[in-house]
Order: C-alpha cells, then sequence, then structure tokens
C-alpha cells in the first residue's frame, strides 16, 4: 500500500525531509472556494459567528468556503447552513 496523495497534496509535490517546508494554513484549503473579507467581518469570523450567504461577503456555490483575511491570511474554514454560513473551524491570531 502506498500514498499518493492526500487532498491536493500530491507525490510531485512531495520533498525529502531535509527539504521540508512549512506552509501557510491556506495552503491546506487550497482547493476550497476563497471568500475575502474586510476588516469589519473578519472581526465576526474570529468570534465564530454564522453569516448571511448573501451579506457583506458573499458565500458563492454550496461551499465550503475558506475564509480569507484582508492580509491575506486564512481566518476560517465556513460551511453552507442554509441562507447562512457556519464556521466549521476558526483559526485562532
Amino acid at each position: 500500500l502506498r500514498r499518493t496523495a492526500v487532498g491536493a497534496f500530491t507525490e510531485d509535490r512531495a520533498r525529502p525531509v531535509e527539504e521540508l517546508e512549512l506552509l501557510p494554513p491556506l495552503a491546506a484549503v487550497g482547493h476550497l472556494a476563497p471568500v475575502a473579507v474586510d476588516e469589519e467581518v473578519a472581526a465576526l469570523v474570529r468570534t465564530g459567528r454564522r453569516l448571511d450567504r448573501d451579506g457583506a461577503a458573499p458565500f458563492p456555490g454550496d461551499g465550503p468556503w475558506a475564509v480569507v483575511a484582508p492580509d491575506g491570511s486564512l481566518l476560517a474554514v465556513y460551511r453552507a447552513d442554509g441562507d447562512r454560513a457556519r464556521p466549521d473551524v476558526v483559526l485562532a491570531g
């Protein structure tokens, strides 16, 4: 048994231990649709608030989504919950 991929991380992206690098959290969810938010909405996301899907930060499609701060960092992963979006994971920071 040999694992050749985990999500978007495929065997061709593998590196020897000596060449390991720490990737930003956003790289782990690069397969999710990004939702960029302003600082006002980012403050709500940081506290785990549910958001209207058609509100200040529209959530396109069916999700899940990677919610991205104004500085480009990953804030959270949100999932559809009817006409709202709810957090599955919120990163501390």
